[in-house]
């Protein structure tokens, strides 16, 4: 090979390392930020009465029964919707915290096309371009640890005391309740609601952190990627 030839080789390969040097940048931010968003969100909801106190995650056991929820508050029994609706909230926060490091590995290592495009996106745009990336496997991880967690957290036993009250009333009512599903339908999208907010939080806290001239924190590594081009 001549030395032209080479030096040729060289220079491109040397170009195509520079070209690619940015790419794998944005993806390493993208990672940071989605970690350590990830890691909160599952802290928050994960926790005893994270699903209790978090707006985006309450069950309104009571809502969802319908007439039989009215019903049975009339009579005196709502006691027993309300140890359900606990029960309901002790799963889907097992849940969560089971998933838990299952999404933070997914979160450190995702990579999507354009990255530059998700840090540039509006807020929460990673957690949306997380959730379409994870979801088809979240949905086969998500319902055996829903299965686990309404088992540990007594919620047959609390549906057993709603049925045998709904055989009471005046006009008995049939509890058509599928726990699994509604741990799974809750704790799926608690999460990624607190994601969005989490990721938007942590971008915001960067963006103003660049504006006066401070390093982002570790945690708001990625969104300082994204401030840091702007």
């Amino acid at each position: 090979m001549t030395l032209p030839r080479l030096l040729a080789l060289l220079v491109l390969a040397i170009a195509c390392a520079h070209a690619l040097i940015p790419q794998e940048r944005e993806s390493g931010a993208v990672q940071d930020l989605l970690t350590a968003a990830v890691e909160r969100s599952v802290a928050r909801l994960g926790r005893e009465g994270g699903f209790a106190e978090e707006p985006a995650a309450r069950i309104d056991l009571a809502l969802r029964l319908g007439p039989l929820g009215r019903a049975l508050h009339g009579l005196g029994m709502g006691t027993r919707v309300a140890l359900l609706e606990a029960a309901l909230e002790r799963a889907s926060e097992r849940a969560t915290a089971e998933l838990g490091p299952w999404l933070g590995e997914e979160a450190a290592r995702f990579a999507p096309e354009a990255p530059d495009a998700v840090l540039r996106g509006p807020p929460g745009a990673a957690a949306l371009a997380f959730r379409a990336a994870v979801e088809p496997d979240l949905a086969a991880r998500l319902r055996p640890a829903a299965e686990r967690a309404v088992e540990e957290a007594g919620v047959a036993a609390a549906m057993a005391r709603v049925r045998e009250g709904g055989s009471r009333l005046p006009l008995p009512r049939e509890v058509s309740l599928d726990p699994v599903a509604l741990v799974s339908e809750r704790v799926r999208a608690a999460f990624f609601t607190v994601l969005v907010e989490e990721t938007a939080l942590r971008a915001d806290a960067s963006d103003a952190a660049a504006a006066q001239g401070f390093p982002p924190t570790t945690d708001d590594r990625g969104a300082g990627e994204r401030a840091g081009r702007r």
